[in-house]
């Protein structure tokens, strides 16, 4: 599992150029398992997974999986404490890491020689600075991107600049849901891509049935990209979500400090919900559910049913270059 000497290339040959985004605990394992099954690159959200759990739910997507091993990856926040889960990622034999915010140097010596690393950037002096660290593979994230957002420039800006800039493999991310959105992002130079919203609208999604009608119901406009909305939980990261009574809310009222965090819905479990928590609708929540952070892509106008993530992953791959 090294990278080869042509100029941007794809580095999991028994995997599609397709990465099933990590989507936090919308994801999982059936979601991952089915991406990998159908031949793309299934990307765990194991940031918030306690250490002692994570070879639990490893195994588990393992088992569920007809798909290669290695093309299970293991995704990590940098604004939180991980060096612990990366090194257990490790141990379970997972030799895709990628990593997004905060500063991928201070991981790096976390991460194994056989092992590559694919980091998120928003612009290219965190691509140069990501290089410089010796990431393997950056995943450039245009604003148009779904959930938590690490710039402002456009993919179509981004992927050529970050390519140009660096000379590493680069992975486009944000606005993709279709074929003609991979074969443009290919285009741009990207060596694959990073899908989050249509894979977030699939069968095997934990997202609960409400928020994948509103993605599938989503038209032009629908999504609004917010620096600190959604905040409760994830202080300091932008992101995008399909509009709603909250963002209404929040544009409304402008000042953080009067904001009502009253709460609106309850997870299965019955812990409550706040109003501007981070926290997205999940299955077997109650509530006010479509008034929570539905994360969304712009893309979200191009989804036009649920389906199983074997047919996304079918339908995106028609859209790979065959040369």
């Amino acid at each position: 599992m090294t990278l080869s000497n042509s100029p941007n290339p794809w580095p999991l040959a028994s995997a599609l150029p397709i990465i099933q985004a990590p989507m936090g605990p919308v994801s999982q394992p059936s979601l991952i398992a089915a991406v990998i099954g159908a031949g793309g690159l299934g990307m765990l959200a194991a940031s918030e997974l306690n250490p002692d759990r994570l070879p639990r739910t490893i195994e588990q997507v393992r088992r569920l999986s007809s798909g290669p091993a290695e093309a299970l990856g293991c995704n990590f926040i940098l604004d939180f404490d991980v060096a612990a889960g990366v090194e257990v990622a490790q141990d379970q034999g997972v030799r895709i890491i990628s990593t997004f915010y905060g500063d991928p140097a201070r991981i790096r010596p976390h991460i194994r020689h056989d092992v590559i690393h694919l980091h998120t950037v928003g612009d290219v002096a965190d691509a140069l600075a990501a290089r410089d660290a010796g990431v393997d593979v950056l995943v450039a994230q245009g604003i148009e991107a779904g959930g938590h957002i690490r710039g402002t420039t456009p993919l179509n800006e981004l992927v050529p600049a970050v390519r140009e800039a660096t000379g590493l493999p680069v992975v486009a991310a944000g606005g993709i849901a279709t074929a003609d959105d991979v074969r443009h992002a290919f285009e741009l130079g990207a060596c694959g891509v990073w899908v989050g919203t249509r894979f977030a609208a699939s069968e095997e999604s934990r997202a609960h049935q409400d928020y994948k009608d509103a993605i599938v119901a989503a038209k032009v406009g629908d999504t609004v990209y917010t620096t600190d909305c959604f905040d409760a939980g994830w202080v300091g990261a932008p992101h995008r979500t399909l509009s709603n009574s909250t963002t209404a809310m929040y544009e409304s009222l402008g000042a953080t400090s009067e904001r009502n965090r009253d709460i609106i819905a309850h997870t299965a479990s019955g812990v409550p919900i706040r109003r501007f928590d981070y926290t997205p609708p999940l299955i077997g929540m109650t509530g006010d559910l479509l008034a929570l952070a539905t994360y969304a892509g712009v893309s979200a106008e191009r989804v036009r049913q649920v389906e199983p993530a074997a047919a996304i992953v079918a339908d995106l791959a028609t859209g790979v270059p065959t040369a």
